[in-house]
């Protein structure tokens, strides 16, 4: 009869999340925080070897390899379910029992694991929202969670609701779920929190677990790389931003630096999580599912290919509107020539009074587009009678409406023919309406006197 045991590893990342996370050539420290299971039905056996024992020695085992690899690495061990027996149900039962440090002496901790006995319940999410507690703020660090356990939650914990919490906390979680034997139906429950691999047996739970482990150690480094098809480096200092792509969530804000060796800066990331990066062109481009090759320097490749517009005007607060497929993707004022993607059309609204637009207009790298709106002339009004009106274009278009009193006011308007149509407040009858027609010359003012 096949004896059917549970082991479950959750591997997650997690970083501080900041505007800029570290400087590009620094290369992060890390640390590694144990969270193991220490829960009553960690004494069933396996394979005539109870699964604590398992656990036990492959983390004794993992840290060792550890320290004797490099030993600028922080290990830190915290422990679930051990202190209170499992008939107490006391689900905040966690221990931070090996803070942080570099100088780890293996022995003691042999000694420090083999005091402790399994006896309680298996408060995970507790557990993990304790864990976040246990790092320190320290900028240019990669912080690994490794939890180990055999079973599922037994404190009605929620993992989607703790990931939401450390989310809150600024701490990002990129998971490996490793299960041996879990019922399929359990996979569900894991959706929110990370990606689960079904192991086969002990060998392959040791060697998954080092595997990763070691991928955490190793300096992964990457390189943004954005050329335009002809194959040069674009040099514009324009921001790209990385997200995780199982949470969706920000981890870094950068702007992009070429070097004067035509390089760019050097990055690092926990390879462990899976990114997306948006470049903050107009329109954005954006690459999702990056994953990176552990401990090898990464290359990823953006091509951009962008064409400048202005809109050449006197009016220095004129605003031109940029829309791409009805969405509004910039503003931008005469003083200001921006850069679009080219191999793309665009929609332009021009402020102006009266509006102008332009459709489809095409984008390319080589030329710069522009629209030219002439210099404005303007009308002043002379109130000598109180009352109401609107200006009209020669089509009929309604450009301002009025509510006047006696006095003056001036309105600047594009070279043009308009009319303005008024009623005073003593003859409130459709028929008194009367209708003034003038031109508009460019920086020519015109004198309107309604009365």
């Amino acid at each position: 009869m096949r004896i059917r045991f549970r082991i479950i590893y959750m591997l997650l990342y997690v970083a501080p999340l900041q505007c800029v996370y570290a400087l590009p050539q620094d290369i992060p420290d890390q640390r590694i925080l144990f969270v193991i299971d220490c829960s009553g039905s960690m004494k069933e056996s396996w394979n005539n070897e109870s699964k604590w024992n398992i656990a036990k020695e492959t983390l004794l085992g993992i840290i060792d390899s550890i320290q004797q690899e490099n030993k600028n690495v922080q290990i830190g061990i915290r422990v679930l379910g051990h202190q209170f027996p499992r008939v107490n149900n006391n689900c905040e039962d966690s221990k931070l029992e090996l803070p942080f440090s570099n100088k780890i002496n293996i022995q003691e901790i042999r000694l420090k694991l083999n005091s402790i006995a399994p006896q309680g319940q298996t408060p995970i999410a507790y557990a993990l929202t304790q864990a976040a507690n246990d790092f320190t703020k320290k900028n240019n660090t990669i912080n690994t969670v490794i939890l180990i356990t055999d079973g599922f939650e037994t404190c009605n914990g929620d993992p989607c609701a703790v990931a939401k919490e450390l989310h809150e906390k600024n701490i990002v979680i990129s998971p490996y779920i490793i299960g041996l034997g879990v019922n399929i139906k359990y996979h569900e429950n894991f959706k929110c929190v990370g990606t689960f691999i079904d192991v086969k047996d002990k060998l392959e739970f040791t060697n998954t677990v080092k595997k990763i482990v070691q991928q955490t150690m190793n300096k992964t480094s990457c390189q943004i790389i954005i050329k335009n098809k002809n194959g040069n480096l674009v040099t514009d200092n324009i921001s790209y931003s990385i997200y995780d792509q199982f949470t969706g969530y920000l981890m870094y804000n950068y702007i992009y630096a070429l070097k004067k060796n035509s390089n760019t800066d050097t990055l690092y990331l926990n390879p462990q999580a899976i990114y997306n990066i948006q470049v903050h062109s107009m329109p954005s481009l954006l690459k999702t599912n990056i994953q990176l090759k552990p401990g090898i320097h990464n290359i990823i490749n953006f091509t951009l290919d962008q064409g400048p517009y202005a809109t050449e005007s006197s009016d220095k607060d004129l605003i031109t509107v940029v829309r791409r497929n009805n969405e509004i993707i910039q503003t931008q004022l005469p003083i200001e020539e921006k850069k679009y993607l080219s191999q793309n059309t665009y929609d332009l609204e021009i402020l102006s009074l009266p509006y102008q637009s332009r459709s489809s207009v095409e984008i390319d790298e080589n030329t710069k587009q522009t629209t030219h709106i002439n210099q404005n002339g303007s009308v002043q009004f002379s109130f000598e009678v109180e009352g109401i009106g609107a200006i009209f274009d020669t089509d009929g278009n309604k450009l301002k409406e009025y509510s006047f009193q006696r006095g003056r006011n001036v309105l600047e308007l594009l070279p043009g023919n308009y009319f303005f149509v008024y009623r005073t407040n003593t003859n409130k009858k459709s028929m008194n309406s009367i209708q003034l027609n003038f031109t508009i010359v460019a920086a020519k003012v015109y004198n309107l006197i309604i009365k």
